[in-house]
């Protein structure tokens, strides 16, 4: 929810009502296709700009981080560390997952 509601996430919906319309234009165009695609290309790269610059936003502002243990692998976790790991049902998991999320703590005993 914290997403969806940032500047970036509102530019983003901005950005995908832009390609809805040039997909349209790209139908009804005889001619001239090429300029449609290059400039649906350009709004698909800056579209994902816009999500990654919302969720790294995000993930900045958060005093608590949910995840997977492979999605601590994150590239938008980039080199965070967190104070504190909990790993729910570790018994369930694979030890190699687990050090995926335990090499996120700020001073492993």
């Amino acid at each position: 929810m914290v997403i969806k509601s940032g500047d970036d996430a509102k530019l983003a919906e901005d950005i995908r009502q832009d390609m809805d319309n040039t997909l349209r234009e790209i139908q009804k165009a005889k001619k001239g296709r090429r300029e449609f695609y290059a400039e649906l290309k350009a709004l698909k790269k800056e579209l994902k700009e816009r999500e990654k610059k919302s969720i790294q936003s995000a993930i900045d502002r958060a005093q608590v981080i949910l995840s997977t243990l492979s999605g601590a692998a994150n590239k938008l976790l980039g080199d965070i560390t967190f104070d504190y790991v909990v790993i729910d049902e570790v018994s369930q998991s694979l030890e190699a997952e687990c050090w995926i999320a335990a090499l996120k703590v700020v001073n492993l005993l």
